[in-house]
């Protein structure tokens, strides 16, 4: 009881009834599939998807529930494209979304997002199921602006989609960079920046700037515990910030 209160008391009512009735309608919006906590800005002209099968409390946006993220924000949205849920998923306090016009931002079901990330989509991001990720993250597919090859005088793409497979861990203060695609069961070191296609076995290391494939291999019980669940666990759901695996 005592921690229902707790997690109940933190929820952005207001923004969490017009966000739902308004990007889903009332059948889905009913249910409130989606908490907004603390002060939550979202704003912009795109779209949310989530699942038919939804359920209450199943998406949690700006929680804090980590000692390490201190930001007084909940969470900043600007979406001016697409940004779809694929199923349950937390997302931390200090967040920062912007999806650009005819962007598509695409999260995997059971996604854990601590704290303090910014997400830059303007192309396309897709990260894929049980994706763990640390505080202060990046994840960028543009450069901002346009540049050239000063030899050729070519210009360079700004923009390039980024892929991150299933169960891959993103350690703290990583930047995923335009054109990365990660492969499934791929931790990200600390301090790293990936920045192109890796032809990783799973369990591999990413490490460095740029990060290299290292000869090391890892893998995070607590995800294999997560896939060796029926399919239809979820990571979060109701007032419970993480269900019990």
């Amino acid at each position: 009881m005592r921690n229902f209160l707790k997690i109940f008391f933190k929820v952005n009512w207001i923004a969490t009834l017009l966000f739902n009735f308004r990007y889903f309608g009332w059948k889905k919006g009913k249910i409130i599939p989606v908490l907004l906590f603390r002060s939550c800005h979202v704003r912009g002209k795109g779209s949310f998807i989530i699942p038919n099968d939804c359920c209450f409390g199943m998406i949690k946006l700006g929680i804090k529930h980590e000692i390490s993220c201190i930001s007084s924000i909940g969470i900043l949205i600007e979406n001016n494209g697409i940004i779809k849920f694929q199923g349950s998923g937390i997302m931390g306090n200090g967040c920062i979304i912007s999806v650009k016009k005819n962007a598509v931002l695409s999260f995997g079901k059971n996604f854990g997002m601590t704290g303090d990330i910014k997400i830059h989509c303007h192309e396309k991001i897709f990260i894929g199921r049980n994706f763990s990720c640390s505080w202060n993250v990046v994840i960028s597919d543009t450069d901002f602006h346009e540049c050239l090859n000063p030899d050729d005088g070519k210009i360079m793409p700004k923009t390039n989609q980024i892929i991150i497979g299933d169960n891959v861990w993103c350690c703290q203060h990583t930047f995923i960079s335009k054109g990365s695609i990660i492969p499934d069961w791929t931790t990200i070191a600390q301090l790293s920046l990936t920045n192109k296609k890796y032809n990783c076995i799973n369990y591999s290391i990413l490490a460095g700037i740029p990060a290299k494939c290292m000869n090391k291999k890892l893998v995070r019980e607590d995800i294999s515990k997560i896939n060796s669940l029926p399919d239809n666990w979820i990571i979060t759901k109701g007032f419970k910030v993480f269900n019990i695996k």
